[in-house]
């Protein structure tokens, strides 16, 4: 059992990992190449749209940043993202 928990929490760990790192690289190309086409591209971005969904939705929902010609979405899925993975890296 304790084989199973920890391969687990590092799949989980990895994932986020994972995660922040395509949200990472979808920043860096939109300033580099933002109207790039291509299969790595468009995976890249619908990877991207399926993390930061659920943030952009409760970001919406609460009325935070409306204003804001910044997408925080982005940001708040790294940080929660990055945390998910601290706390299962320690477990």
């Amino acid at each position: 059992m304790e084989i199973l928990d920890f391969v687990l929490s590092s799949l989980i760990s990895m994932l986020c990992m994972l995660g922040v790192c395509i949200l990472t690289l979808n920043a860096i190309l939109s300033w580099i190449a933002p109207d790039a086409e291509g299969t790595l591209f468009n995976f890249i971005y619908n990877v991207n749209d399926f993390l930061t969904a659920p943030m952009k939705a409760l970001l919406d929902r609460l009325g935070w940043f409306a204003g804001s010609p910044i997408d925080m979405s982005h940001l708040f899925t790294l940080m929660l993202l990055s945390v998910i993975s601290m706390l299962f890296t320690l477990l």
